[in-house]
């Protein structure tokens, strides 16, 4: 037997952004993750003014980001997308924090008001 350090922090611990309503940006491909129970989810690595972060979607919670990005539903609630063409897409969403029902000792992180950025919406410099 040999000594190991071994490194167990989950990898997507889904706490990388602060709360609080913000703009982000879509870098690199959104990947397709499938959970034990067999459960399909998606990790989207965002940018945001003052850093990068992860967030979790699982499917039924990747309509409201779909809609943002400018992906057409080719029926309600069903989307022909490709998960590696949505780098460089913005949208704006506010991101919370609130303790799982199930077991109040994990925090999730939450994404919510998920909006279209339209010209009118991004702020000019000055």
């Amino acid at each position: 037997m040999s000594r190991e350090i071994t490194d167990t922090t989950p990898k997507y611990d889904n706490q990388d952004l602060p709360d609080g309503r913000m703009e982000f940006m879509i870098i690199g491909d959104i990947e397709k993750k499938y959970g034990r129970n067999g459960g399909e989810y998606f990790i989207a690595t965002l940018q945001y003014s003052s850093g990068i972060g992860k967030h979790l979607f699982m499917t039924s919670m990747l309509g409201p980001l779909l809609r943002a990005i400018g992906i057409p539903e080719t029926e309600k609630n069903k989307f022909d997308w490709d998960t590696t063409e949505q780098a460089g897409k913005k949208f704006i969403a506010t991101i919370s924090h609130a303790p799982d029902k199930k077991d109040p000792a994990i925090v999730r992180q939450n994404m919510s008001e998920i909006k279209r950025i339209d010209d009118e919406d991004i702020p000019l410099g000055e």
